[in-house]
C-alpha cells in the first residue's frame, strides 16, 4: 500500500474562547501549563488537507488556534480526577501550551486524551469516543463506529484519537501524544451520469471492512478498552469488537471518473495472506425506462501477502466498482 502524507491547511478559524465566565475554582489543585506535541510519525492536528502526488511520508504536526485536551489522573484504584485544559495561539504551531487546573493526587499517573471530552465544560467530540472517564473507573471505553466516507478529509477530525503520558514538574508539564488511527484513502470509480434517458449509475453508500480467511471480522476495531489503574496502565487500546460489512450514506456520486474518500480506522496490525478486504457499497441504476431500487453490493480482494497498518499513516486503496 502507498503511504500518503497529510499536510496542514491552516485556513479554518475557530472563534471559541477558552475562558469560562468567572474564575476557575477547585477544592484542590494547581494551575498547570502543559506543553503538547504529536509524536512521530506526526499528523496534522484537527485541520487537514491531502497533498496530491505524495507517495510516502509522514504527517506534519500543527495545532488550530483554539484547542482542548482532557487530563486524566490515575491511581492504584482507578481514575482520581478528570480535568479540562485549553490552548489558544496562532494556528499552525507545532507545540501548544495548554492551561487549566489539575486536581489529581501526588503520585498519580497522568495521561492526556484527545479529542477532549469537554470544551468550556460542555460535552465535546471526545465524549463520543471515550466512556467511563469518571472518578473510580478502572477502564476507559473506546467507541469507534464505522465513519462515513467523505471526499473532505477534515471529517476525520472527531475520530483522530491520540493518547499520551503527561510528565509534571511543579506548575509545568509536557506530553507527547501518540496517534491511534490510520486513514484509508479509498479511490472508487464506476458511477455514470444519467443522460438522455438511456443509462445512469449512482453510488449512494460506501464502507470498508476486513475479515479473516475463516470469516471473522478483523483489523478495523469498532470498540475497545484501555486499562486505567497505575498497575495496569499501558496506553494501549485493546479491541473488543471489529466492524464487518458496513455501508454509510455518502453524498451521492453520479460522475464518471475516480474519486477519493477518506476513512479513519482504529487499527494497529496486519492483514495476512488469505484474509479478505471488502469495499461495501450501494448503487442505483437507470436502464431502459426506469430507475431500479438501490442494490447493496460488495467488492472483495483476497490478500496475497501481509499488509501492515500502522497508526499515523494514510493508505491508498483503489477499487473500481
Amino acid at each position: 500500500m502507498k503511504r500518503i502524507a497529510i499536510l496542514l491547511a491552516s485556513s479554518l478559524v475557530i472563534t471559541v474562547s477558552c475562558q469560562k465566565e468567572g474564575p476557575i475554582t477547585s477544592d484542590k489543585g494547581i494551575n498547570l501549563s502543559v506543553s503538547a506535541q504529536v509524536a512521530y510519525p506526526a499528523g496534522t492536528k484537527t485541520t487537514y488537507a491531502y497533498s496530491s502526488g505524495t507517495l510516502a511520508g509522514t504527517i506534519a504536526t500543527s495545532w488550530e488556534d483554539t484547542e482542548y485536551i482532557t487530563l486524566v489522573s490515575i491511581g492504584a484504584s482507578g481514575i482520581t480526577a478528570v480535568d479540562e485544559f485549553c490552548s489558544t495561539g496562532e494556528a499552525g504551531r507545532v507545540k501548544a501550551e495548554f492551561t487549566g487546573t489539575w486536581s489529581g493526587n501526588a503520585g498519580d499517573k497522568v495521561i492526556c486524551l484527545y479529542p477532549a471530552l469537554t470544551q468550556n465544560g460542555a460535552a465535546a467530540a471526545g465524549a463520543q469516543r471515550y466512556s467511563g472517564v469518571t472518578v473510580g473507573s478502572t477502564l476507559i471505553g473506546v467507541s469507534f463506529p464505522a465513519h462515513t466516507p467523505s471526499q473532505d478529509i477534515s471529517t476525520i477530525k472527531d475520530y483522530d484519537l491520540m493518547i499520551g503520558d503527561v510528565a509534571i514538574n511543579g506548575t509545568t508539564a509536557s506530553v507527547t501524544l501518540q496517534r491511534k488511527i490510520s486513514v484509508i484513502r479509498l479511490g472508487i470509480s464506476g458511477a455514470y451520469p444519467y443522460e438522455y434517458g438511456i443509462y445512469g449509475r449512482y453510488i449512494q453508500k460506501l464502507g470498508i471492512a476486513a475479515r479473516s480467511s475463516g470469516g471473522d471480522a478483523k483489523l478495523f476495531a469498532s470498540s475497545g478498552t484501555i486499562a486505567a489503574t497505575t498497575a495496569s496502565w499501558t496506553g494501549v487500546i485493546v479491541p473488543s469488537a471489529y466492524y464487518g460489512i458496513n455501508r454509510n450514506t455518502i453524498t451521492q456520486l453520479s460522475k464518471e471518473g475516480t474519486f477519493y474518500y477518506y476513512i479513519p480506522v482504529l487499527v494497529d496490525g496486519s492483514l495476512e495472506a488469505g484474509d479478505i478486504l471488502s469495499v461495501c457499497f450501494t448503487d442505483k441504476e437507470y436502464s431502459g425506462t426506469q430507475w431500479y431500487a438501490p442494490y447493496d453490493q460488495t467488492k472483495e480482494k483476497t490478500i496475497e501477502s501481509t499488509l501492515d497498518f500502522s497508526p499515523g499513516y494514510v493508505y491508498e486503496i483503489n477499487a473500481p466498482l
